[in-house]
Formats: structure tokens, C-alpha cells, sequence
């Protein structure tokens, strides 16, 4: 019979999570780990495997956490351009938060994997392409509704968006604060009202 674990695996995978998310997976060590999980090497490696493994699970946490609940309008089965505004009023408000100042751990691992952690590059491009696919999604079937403008491609749209968001982001972790990056995420709400056509355009 195995010994009975001494501590809550699910809290020390939280506190993983936001440890990498605050260091990302270059800038923690095990030594990191060790210290924030208060657990000793053998406990982590028995309960989470390598450091590698852990981050993938880490990386889990949060897409199904901090992204899930962010993207939760989008995931409405008829949502349109104002799912899409929700969106990015969640995102604006997160941003404005303490939580701000962590950025996206996403796109914190993309640009390890730019710097040399080629490992990371497939984990962070997959998830950013899941992101553009269900924003285009989005846009597609707000175009089904009759309410986006048929000049908008929606393809190109979803490529726009998601860079203007993932740079606001950038934003708001680069400077320490929220000041670009709210104005930036209130102009694209701004332009993503000038889509619609439901909407008289002054």
C-alpha cells in the first residue's frame, strides 16, 4: 500500500502554475520549485515527474483555468461580435489587475522558444493558433448572423485580433503597467463596433 501523500498535489500544481507563469519555464529552477512547493526533490519528481513534465501539466492548469474562464464568451453556442466584445473587455479587465503584471504564460514560453527553448515552441504555437481559430470561428459566425460587415474578412480579422491582443499583453507586462495597453484594447472595442452592421456608422 503506498504511502498517503503529506501534501495537496492540486495546491502544489497551483502554485507551480504561477510560479512559471511569473518566471516562465527558463527562469525556474528546480531549486525554484522546490522552495515555492515546499516539498523536497524527491516528493516533486515522484508526484509530477521532471520539470519538463511538470510545466506541461502546469501549462494545462492554466489553459484550462486562466484562458478558459477568459475565453468563456467565445465558447457560447451563438456567439458573434458580442461574445467577441466580452472577450475583450475580460481580457482589459484582467489586464488592469494585479494578474496583469504576470502577462501571458503562453506567449512568455513562445519567446523562450525564440531565445533557444525550441522545446516550448510547439506548446506555445499550438495553443496561439487555437486562440486564432476560435476567434475566426467567431467572426464566421457572426457573419452567418448577417451582423459582420462583408468587407471584413473574417480569416484576417482573427490574425489582427489575435496579435492585437497578445501585444497588449506584451504591453501591460513590459511597462508595469496598464495605461497602453487599456487604451489599446478600448480602440480595438472601438473598431470592432465599425464591423457590425447592426450599428449606424458615423
Amino acid at each position: 500500500m503506498g504511502r498517503k501523500l503529506e501534501f495537496d498535489p492540486d495546491e502544489k500544481l497551483k502554485a507551480a502554475m504561477r510560479l512559471f507563469w511569473a518566471k516562465g519555464y527558463a527562469g525556474t529552477s528546480l531549486q525554484d520549485l522546490v522552495e515555492q512547493l515546499e516539498i523536497n526533490r524527491f516528493s516533486l519528481y515522484n508526484t509530477f515527474g521532471d520539470k519538463r513534465q511538470l510545466f506541461v501539466t502546469a501549462l494545462e492548469r492554466y489553459s484550462d483555468q486562466i484562458i478558459g474562464r477568459l475565453i468563456e464568451p467565445l465558447l457560447e453556442p451563438n456567439a458573434g461580435l458580442d461574445a467577441l466584445d466580452r472577450y475583450l473587455e475580460q481580457l482589459q479587465r484582467g489586464l488592469n489587475s494585479s494578474a496583469g503584471d504576470f502577462g501571458c504564460l503562453v506567449q512568455t514560453i513562445g519567446l523562450e522558444a525564440a531565445n533557444g527553448h525550441a522545446e516550448l515552441k510547439e506548446l506555445a504555437v499550438q495553443r496561439l493558433q487555437q486562440l486564432g481559430e476560435l476567434l475566426r470561428q467567431t467572426l464566421l459566425r457572426a457573419r452567418e448572423q448577417g451582423l459582420l460587415a462583408e468587407h471584413i474578412d473574417p480569416t484576417a480579422a482573427a490574425d489582427m485580433l489575435l496579435a492585437q491582443v497578445q501585444g497588449a499583453i506584451f504591453l501591460r507586462r513590459a511597462t508595469g503597467n496598464s495605461d497602453q495597453s487599456d487604451r489599446s484594447l478600448g480602440m480595438l472595442r472601438q473598431q470592432l463596433r465599425t464591423w457590425r452592421t447592426d450599428i449606424d456608422q458615423v
